[in-house]
């Protein structure tokens, strides 16, 4: 008996014990019934799209890291160096840039000295002139020289 486009089957089934008995509605559509709606079809590109933006977002901040590692940083062993090479080492400040070797980048050298015998602690603030944002950074260290002249009371000798 067919009722418009449902149909009612009862279908037995003897499972290897052969003691249950079971019926089930079959749903007969037509053939053209068997197709996605418009709204699972737009639900199913709203999740594929979202999936899609969150794997794109992830990945260009993936790159935007990557790239941010490979950009050379100056490096302070060519002041260094020039300290190393004298005796003698005054409070003060001084400053300058890198030349052609990192372009857009500025440093300031402050000395201090932080014991009588000697020892100076020299801080080095390197900051970026060109970039859109003010990037700082310092590196510190520290110089024993003894033929230095020594402060006193806020004196020097």
């Amino acid at each position: 008996m067919r009722m418009s486009n449902i149909e009612c089957r009862t279908r037995r089934s003897l499972p290897a014990g052969g003691r249950t008995v079971h019926s089930s509605f079959v749903i007969d559509y037509p053939a053209s019934a068997w197709a996605f709606t418009l709204l699972e079809v737009m639900i199913a590109l709203t999740i594929f799209f979202l999936a899609i933006f969150t794997i794109l977002g992830s990945v260009s901040r993936s790159l935007g890291a990557a790239r941010s590692l490979q950009q050379k940083f100056p490096d302070i062993s060519a002041l260094v160096a020039d300290l190393m090479l004298t005796n003698r080492v005054e409070e003060g400040t001084g400053g300058g840039d890198f030349g052609d070797s990192f372009p857009g980048y500025a440093w300031t050298g402050y000395t201090n000295q932080i014991a009588t015998n000697g020892l100076f602690q020299i801080d080095f603030v390197i900051r970026s002139i060109k970039a859109r944002q003010s990037v700082e950074w310092t590196n510190s260290i520290y110089l024993w020289r003894p033929d230095s002249k020594v402060a006193t009371f806020g004196r020097r000798l």
